[in-house]
């Protein structure tokens, strides 16, 4: 009897979730799609799969070692995976969160959904910041006892990270950086992105923020505008966000909302990779297989059809639809690959000489299946 395999996941969740790009203590990206959390070798082109969720994981945190990682799921019974990044095996299972949609943040704790960043400070183990809507709290452990302390902010805060001196910088979605010390909010860094500020990380000199503007922001100790670098304009993506971001040796690793991972090089800006693809908001909907070509072919909700080579593990072409995409079907020869819309529509689109170039050439209600 057959075995199916998994070989390679392709893709990586940006819709609807931020800060879920890691480095473990390999120097491997951790990220997840779908229900698979993944480990990424970037030199080897290497992967390796955590399947320990039963559906879809919506958030994911990689311990200061680089070694564990936590991942909570979608649900109305959902619960939350511990795994090792290296050799892939499950250390916990943390059930049952009274949570009614699933588990949308976590830093080894359990968070509502008002909150859209935790972190634990990385000079006093005993001490985790929360923020999200409209505040920041500084919580203080105690025995088993957690106790807040709340800074009011007149905007909702999407991320937080350390500095010195007891300061916290904080990202907000009016496109703000508010620095404070202690339990005061001591300055604010306006217009640091056009539109809100999704992530932010500390390296050894400087600070990094991400935005919904498609740029990365540098700034040094006193949170002073170094550089920016525009990703919009050196990858061509003009509807790019920014949704995570880390740092690994001389190397900028990007999570966008479009669910690509790029890498930018510090040293050289404008050597700029797209490390991995993926389709972008919602659901995946259609797959299919080219019948002569080691070629598949995806559609979804972000109403892009995309071509993708399953031995090479890259995506070859991408073509924009006006409608959500239900279904694909290539014909006998593979020089057509036939689309269900949404609404009913039918989209043919031509394969030439096999590669899957793509040409929209026709529109003739919603289709969520057919076959030639």
């Amino acid at each position: 009897m057959l075995e199916l395999k998994l070989e390679w996941v392709f893709g990586y969740r940006g819709h609807q979730c931020r800060n879920n790009l890691f480095v473990n203590k390999n120097g491997e990206l951790v990220y997840f799609v779908a229900g698979l959390g993944v480990v990424l070798d970037v030199e080897k082109r290497a992967q390796k799969t955590y399947d320990g969720h039963s559906d879809d994981i919506l958030c994911l945190s990689v311990d200061k070692s680089g070694t564990l990682a936590a991942t909570g799921q979608i649900g109305d019974d959902p619960f939350l995976c511990v795994w090792d990044t290296l050799c892939m095996q499950t250390i916990s299972i943390l059930k049952p969160f009274k949570h009614g949609i699933g588990i949308s943040i976590v830093a080894f704790s359990m968070n509502d959904d008002h909150v859209f960043d935790a972190r634990f400070h990385h000079t006093w183990p005993q001490i985790l910041v929360t923020c999200g809507l409209r505040h920041v709290c500084i919580w203080k452990l105690c025995g088993n006892v957690l106790s807040p302390s709340r800074i009011v902010l007149e905007q909702t805060v999407m991320c937080l990270a350390f500095g010195d001196d007891a300061v916290t910088l904080i990202g907000a979605l009016n496109g703000s950086v508010y620095l404070c010390h202690k339990r005061e909010c001591v300055g604010e860094v306006e217009n640091a992105h056009i539109g809100g500020v999704f992530c932010v990380c500390q390296t050894k000199e400087t600070y990094i923020t991400g935005g919904r503007d498609g740029s990365i922001g540098i700034w040094d100790s006193k949170f002073k505008r170094l550089s920016s670098i525009d990703l919009r304009h050196k990858t061509g993506i003009s509807d790019l966000w920014i949704r995570s971001i880390c740092v690994y040796n001389d190397n900028l690793f990007v999570g966008s909302h479009n669910s690509d991972i790029i890498m930018v090089s510090l040293r050289d800006r404008d050597n700029i990779q797209i490390l991995v693809d993926g389709h972008g908001q919602g659901e995946l909907w259609a797959l299919a297989v080219h019948p002569k070509r080691d070629v598949f072919a995806t559609g979804g909700d972000d109403r892009t059809v995309r071509m993708w080579s399953a031995g090479d593990h890259t995506l070859l072409h991408t073509a924009k639809l006006e409608q959500w995409i239900r279904s694909v079907v290539f014909n006998h020869d593979g020089s057509m690959l036939v689309c269900g819309l949404a609404d009913g529509s039918v989209a043919v689109l031509k394969s030439k000489y096999g590669l899957c170039a793509l040409e929209n050439t026709a529109l003739t209600r919603s289709v969520l299946f057919f076959c030639i």
